[in-house]
């Protein structure tokens, strides 16, 4: 009886700890089997190990929930017990929370003590079901560089053992202090998710400058080549005023003409990209034209929009677009070597549409292309491009689709 009552009451508290993990950082499937089977198995460990001393259970229970969510949502362990040790504190306020309003209407007194948890942990549910439906979905919980993954790890998992330890110990300690409990623990949350947000952003700015590293000796050669052209003018003028006193005056003007027009037709890029008024987009269709040329592939771009108003970091933006133009160059074939992108406006959203002729996606690779670790491609460290696209895209509240169209892959982007 004792073992069943257990796995009740940890079956209502995962059940809304999963829906604020889903609701922050498990966006990408919404697989209701895969929570049930979670929620079941982490409940059945914790009820079977609640006869051991509270270190081993503890051990045992945190382990198997973490892994499970590890295998069955592909993320790495460290990340997912990061994400755990987070949640899990957030739980523990909330918990905190009922556990005093329970308190405040003196129910303590007529509930036994698994009706009262199995009260505590039902608000707490609640709580969490309506924090999962008014909560704008664009709020999100950034991932964190693993290399400063373990001190949160370590800092939150002592904290949590400590609190857990007490509780087991004497669950009055807490419940006769629950304000001081509860100010404390909010307190060191609140810090907790400072420092972590101040990490991530100094974590970004190192992003951003690695980008601008990246790509400011293109955006020099980009400078040189055009001082090239101007260096190249008057040498232009000498060849059209040699065609002019060589050529007969019959045919002056066609020759002159042609001239021009190949003249027009070797400047037309960079005169094209001297008009995107963003370097970073400006140097990666620059990089891009580079390669098209040396792996003789035709690809074309047209830009009325700079994206400088969308609300993407440029590391973000240089993610993006190099990972859906390499997928589109590699899936062109000997005989379709043709790429378009094309970055405009549309009904007040952002697009950014790649296209390209070559391979096609299979149909039964369709619903796949975006899960981490799929690709068609054979080779190590494959797969994790275009989910990456579609991770940083949801993350600013946009959406990546993908079409066919004649002997066209299009890859658009709207945000």
């Amino acid at each position: 009886m004792y073992i069943a009552k257990e796995f009740i009451t940890t079956a209502i508290e995962l059940s809304a700890f999963m829906i604020l993990w889903k609701k922050f950082r498990l966006k990408e499937e919404k697989n209701f089997l895969k929570d049930i089977i979670i929620i079941l198995i982490s409940s059945f460990v914790v009820a079977v190990t609640s006869n051991m001393k509270v270190y081993y259970n503890m051990i045992f229970s945190f382990s198997a929930y973490v892994c499970l969510v590890s295998y069955f949502y592909r993320k790495k362990f460290t990340a997912a017990f990061l994400e755990f040790c987070l949640f899990l504190t957030a739980i523990m306020i909330l918990q905190l929370i009922s556990m005093f309003t329970l308190n405040i209407l003196s129910l303590n007194k007529y509930l036994e003590p698994f009706l009262f948890n199995l009260c505590a942990n039902f608000i707490v549910l609640i709580i969490a079901i309506v924090i999962y439906y008014l909560v704008p979905d664009k709020i999100n919980i950034a991932r964190i560089d693993s290399r400063i993954v373990y001190y949160f790890i370590i800092n939150l998992a002592i904290y949590i053992a400590a609190f857990k330890i007490i509780w087991n110990y004497d669950k009055n300690i807490i419940l006769h202090n629950i304000v001081v409990i509860i100010s404390i623990h909010a307190g060191l949350f609140v810090l907790n998710l400072i420092l972590y947000y101040y990490i991530i952003k100094m974590n970004e700015e190192k992003k951003a400058m690695l980008i601008q590293n990246t790509y400011n000796p293109i955006i020099n050669n980009i400078i040189e080549e055009v001082k090239s052209k101007q260096h190249d003018f008057k040498n232009h003028l000498n060849t059209i005023n040699g065609l002019v006193e060589l050529t007969d005056e019959k045919g002056v003007k066609a020759c002159v003409k042609d001239y021009i027009k190949s003249l027009n037709y070797s400047t037309k890029s960079m005169e094209d990209i001297l008009y995107i008024n963003n370097p970073i987009l400006g140097a990666i269709i620059y990089n891009k034209l580079c390669k098209a040329e040396n792996t003789n592939i035709d690809f074309s771009y047209f830009v009325d929009n700079n994206l400088k108003e969308l609300n993407m970091n440029d590391y973000e933006l240089s993610e993006v677009l190099n990972n859906l133009l390499d997928n589109a160059f590699e899936a062109v074939d000997n005989n379709n070597r043709e790429v378009i992108l094309r970055i405009t406006n549309e009904d007040g959203k952002y697009i950014i549409e790649i296209r390209n002729k070559g391979t096609t996606i299979k149909p039964e690779n369709i619903s796949k292309i975006f899960k981490r670790g799929f690709s068609t491609k054979e080779g190590k460290n494959r797969g994790y491009g275009l989910h990456n696209v579609k991770k940083i895209v949801e993350h600013i509240g946009g959406e990546i689709q993908l079409f066919f169209e004649g002997d066209y892959t299009i890859f658009k982007v709207l945000i």
